[in-house]
């Protein structure tokens, strides 16, 4: 792999620690898999048909922080959910739970963990090349908990 696109990425990777309560771990071990592996090329049985070249051309970086300069469109229903991220963040103001709150819990990756670091060892970090640098450079997520019996039919 190149040598200036692997530092780039584990320059990003490394200013992402401390950003998600226990997940520097989980960041590192993703990171190193990444570094062992690479991206996935047509030899990748799962990425046979899929060129990643122009992945492996120059180091993508993070999104900046954002200001909300769009319209968002309305809810499908009453009950429906709408989940807002931007640039990787989730964005609580943006999103809208509908009816949802009511049946499951719903918080973002940062809130689950807050509560109990240990839970970032939840996390699959994938089995490819890209799926670890997409674990190395996370920043957020959605938890939902749905209790066990409950059914939800609308979207």
């Amino acid at each position: 792999m190149d040598e200036q696109l692997l530092t780039g990425y584990q320059s990003q990777s490394k200013s992402l620690l401390g950003t998600i309560p226990g997940a520097d771990r989980l960041r590192s071990n993703a990171m190193r898999d990444f570094e062992t592996s690479g991206f996935p090329t047509s030899k990748t049985e799962a990425w046979r048909y899929t060129s990643t070249k122009g992945l492996r051309d120059h180091v993508f970086n993070l999104a900046p922080p954002y200001e909300a300069w769009f319209d968002l469109p309305p809810s499908l229903g009453e009950t429906a959910a709408r989940l807002v991220f931007i640039n990787g963040r989730y964005d609580e103001e943006a999103s809208d739970f509908g009816d949802l709150w009511q049946a499951i819990s719903i918080r973002s990756l940062s809130n689950h963990f807050m509560s109990n670091e240990s839970r970032a060892n939840e996390l699959v970090p994938g089995n490819d090349g890209l799926s670890y640098l997409n674990t190395a450079l996370l920043r957020d997520g959605i938890v939902f908990s749905v209790p066990s019996g409950i059914h939800i039919e609308e979207p």
